[in-house]
This record gives structure tokens, C-alpha cells and sequence, in this order.
């Protein structure tokens, strides 16, 4: 669990940290950390979107159905983020211009 202090000064450069939990998973979250403080705008911005388009991937629709398609999304769209974090690809939930008890979802990657 980490917090960030927001009650320093808004014009401040800096701002304080709060990393909580196991020895392991603090030094990992640090290590995060650094590597994104100290990163490139372009790599910096590769950690947030890891998605880059190719020209040899691929996309697959696949149908869920509508009352499932929240689980893919997960709370504040986590679920989503992780699958394309982990596995490099971009999932687009779409929406269904006609009426449907499935939704489809495309997987780019």
C-alpha cells in the first residue's frame, strides 16, 4: 500500500511517499518508482499505455455476455488495465449499436 502526501506545498517539486507492507514488496514498489521518476517522457508514457501498435499483430472479437462485460472492466477499470499491462495488448469493450444479449470485445496485440 503506498500514499502520497498531498497536503505539501502545490508548488513544491517534491512530494513525500508512504510505501507500506512486506520488505519485499516495498523494495519492488520503490524500485517502480525510481524507474518511473527517472524515465523519458516517451518511456514514461510506454508505462502507463504499454499497448504499441504493430505492424504484424492481430485483433479477435470475442462475445460476453452483457451482464459479464463489468467483470473484464473490474472497479475503476483495474481488471482491464492489468490484462493489458501484463499482456501487452489493447481490449476495447464495444458497444453494441443493435440490441444484444452479448457484447463484443476486441483484443488487439
Amino acid at each position: 500500500m503506498f500514499f502520497i502526501d498531498r497536503s505539501a506545498d502545490p508548488h513544491s517539486a517534491t512530494r513525500v511517499v508512504t510505501v507500506s507492507g512486506a520488505f519485499d514488496a516495498i523494495e519492488r514498489a520503490k524500485s517502480l518508482i525510481d524507474q518511473l521518476v527517472n524515465a523519458d517522457p516517451a518511456a514514461r508514457a510506454a508505462m502507463y499505455n504499454p499497448y504499441t501498435p504493430r505492424g504484424d499483430e492481430t485483433s479477435v472479437v470475442v462475445y460476453v455476455p452483457n451482464d459479464k462485460a463489468g467483470l473484464i472492466i473490474g472497479r475503476g477499470g483495474e481488471t482491464i488495465k492489468y490484462i493489458q499491462r501484463t499482456h501487452r495488448v489493447r481490449v476495447e469493450i464495444e458497444i453494441s449499436k443493435v440490441p444484444s444479449s452479448e457484447r463484443p470485445v476486441r483484443i488487439t496485440g
